[in-house]
């Protein structure tokens, strides 16, 4: 006499079976997907305080944004001088490029100033994770830091990195 064959109802029968099929069915396509999403995408990156006047960085920011914003808020007062800060460090004010020059060079992320043509072939294209520059070779550049812009406003005297 022939034994009766399992069927695939009686495979799922019993506490052990049932949860084995749990467990398969959690990681399932759609139990893995959610995994993948977990790993596929970085989290969101926290924005910088801004107080109207000064940047303060999040404390998860690495340590390069926390030099950049400190050397941001150092500069942010001093007046647009065209050609400021490509002959001195310390200048009494800055053009565009100077102030990112000046910046980046305090962070440690520039070996001397660049103009806006400089800067045009300085880094990787497209977006940074924490840092992107806005480059417009011979006329203007600026920067983003976790979103928030620094820049130098215009060509009037007085109207310094903001």
């Amino acid at each position: 006499m022939q034994a009766d064959k399992p069927t695939f109802d009686d495979d799922l029968n019993g506490p052990r079976k049932r949860r084995q099929w749990i467990k398969w069915a959690s990681a399932s396509t759609l139990g893995l997907s959610g995994i993948a999403s977990y790993w596929m995408y970085e989290p969101a990156i926290p924005p910088l305080f801004f107080d109207g006047s000064r940047a303060f960085p999040h404390q998860s920011h690495p340590q390069v944004v926390h030099a950049v914003v400190h050397y941001c808020n150092e500069i942010q007062d001093k007046p647009y001088l065209w050609g400021g800060g490509h002959r001195q460090l310390f200048d009494e004010g800055y053009d565009c490029s100077g102030a990112i020059s000046h910046v980046l060079y305090r962070a440690g992320l520039l070996l001397g100033p660049l103009n806006s043509r400089g800067f045009a072939h300085y880094g990787k294209n497209g977006p940074g994770r924490y840092i992107s520059l806005f480059v417009k070779p011979g006329i203007h550049v600026f920067m983003s830091v976790c979103g928030l812009r620094f820049d130098t406003t215009g060509g009037r005297e007085a109207e310094g990195p903001a």
